[in-house]
């Protein structure tokens, strides 16, 4: 009987483990920075005009400091390049990582997805502006996920 209440209580806590990674995955993600790390270092060393994202944005700002997070899904990773300048205050630039998920299609796809969010990010790393849009009609703020921005091109 002491075997069967021990069995009994494992199992009962790794259910309760799974259900709770399942339903706060991304919270989990954002504290251990697992995924988040794995990301920054996708978009950073992204092909972009002959040369990675990284050293792109260092030829250009002398530099950034990367963070990253998601908002509620695992899969999709905001990533954020913080640049100081001479005025105290700092200019970022905006990618949206989503991975085996697509923002074109909104469904499961294999593979990872690199989108620039906001104009001055689409300037500097055009590649990952969503085709059938240009650089102009970018948000000059991160207002849009790339879902939505993909969206505005279904809509056209």
């Amino acid at each position: 009987m002491r075997l069967g209440t021990t069995v009994l209580t494992v199992g009962a806590v790794a259910v309760v483990g799974i259900v709770t990674y399942y339903l706060f995955h991304a919270e989990i993600d954002n504290w251990r920075g697992v995924g988040i790390a794995r990301d920054i270092s996708v978009v950073k060393n992204a092909p972009s005009r002959n040369s990675t994202i990284e050293q792109i944005v260092s030829r250009t700002y002398g530099g950034c400091v990367w963070r990253g997070h998601h908002r509620d899904e695992i899969w999709r990773t905001f990533v954020e390049c913080y640049i100081p300048n001479d005025e105290n205050t700092e200019r970022v630039l905006y990618w949206e990582v989503d991975t085996d998920f697509s923002p074109i299609t909104d469904s499961v796809a294999k593979g990872v997805f690199i989108i620039a969010l906001t104009r001055e990010t689409g300037a500097l790393t055009p590649e990952y502006v969503p085709r059938g849009l240009q650089v102009d009609d970018l948000p000059t703020t991160p207002s849009m996920s790339a879902r939505a921005l993909y969206g505005l091109v279904r809509r056209r």
